[in-house]
């Protein structure tokens, strides 16, 4: 799974970046083979499971308003659109802050030496990311058996229906936010020396870790239940 080796590179790829490693060449490589594995995973995942009810989903139309139009407002509503678009955008910004990530990745490769720029790109990407997998967790607060019960509103009890997409959605989520923290710190205006670095460092470690933690999820989760669709 393109999740499980872009969550293990990130995990790597961040240990370059302690003072006492200091192979910025590798670390910006594997953030970048790390980076195009989650991109992508997020692509395909958006494309072949996920951009029903938001783009150019003709051909399933009817099978999808067969399952969701008694749940729905009317399609023709704002309401019914944004219930039908909802997945899909919400899939789309996790493809957008991992291809971000690709992208501020390259810029970490010594050759390219654009870190700052790279810097302020995970910044944004991690933002993204973060809003994308708390978007995805409301979400799963809400029962879609019915639009009786999806009125009832947010119920945390019920992630246990799926529980390996939760963790999926929360790990990414926690290793995002350990990369705005960390990628803020490397910003030059702070980066002042050892210590700030090494501080950087386990940031970018502890967001790489959650990361990998959450490829390894998606992984139990393909392989080993019913709840992802193939």
């Amino acid at each position: 799974m393109n999740y499980v080796t872009g969550g293990s590179t990130f995990f790597i790829g961040s240990a370059m970046y302690f003072p006492s490693i200091s192979n910025y060449e590798a670390g910006g490589w594997l953030f970048t083979v790390g980076s195009l594995a989650f991109a992508i995973a997020d692509a395909l995942e958006w494309w072949t499971n996920n951009r029903v009810g938001c783009f150019s989903y003709a051909q399933y139309e009817v099978d999808y308003e067969a399952q969701v139009g008694p749940i729905f407002d009317s399609k023709s509503s704002t309401a019914g659109f944004y219930q039908r678009a909802a997945n899909g955008f919400n899939f789309f910004c996790s493809f957008t802050g991992s291809f971000l990530y690709l992208v501020g990745s390259a810029m970490f490769i010594p050759s390219i030496g654009m870190y700052v720029t790279g810097g302020w790109l995970f910044i944004v990407a991690s933002i993204i990311i973060v809003l994308a997998q708390a978007w995805k967790l409301a979400r799963a607060g809400h029962d879609f058996t019915s639009k009786r019960t999806l009125e009832s509103g947010f119920n945390h009890r019920n992630w246990s229906h799926d529980c390996s997409g939760v963790c999926v959605d929360a790990c990414a989520g926690i290793g995002a936010f350990g990369y705005i923290v960390g990628s803020i710190l490397f910003l030059p205006q702070y980066n002042i020396d050892t210590d700030a670095t090494f501080r950087a460092a386990c940031w970018f470690e502890f967001g790489g870790t959650f990361f990998f933690l959450s490829g390894l999820c998606m992984f139990y989760r393909y392989f080993f239940t019913e709840n992802y669709p193939h």
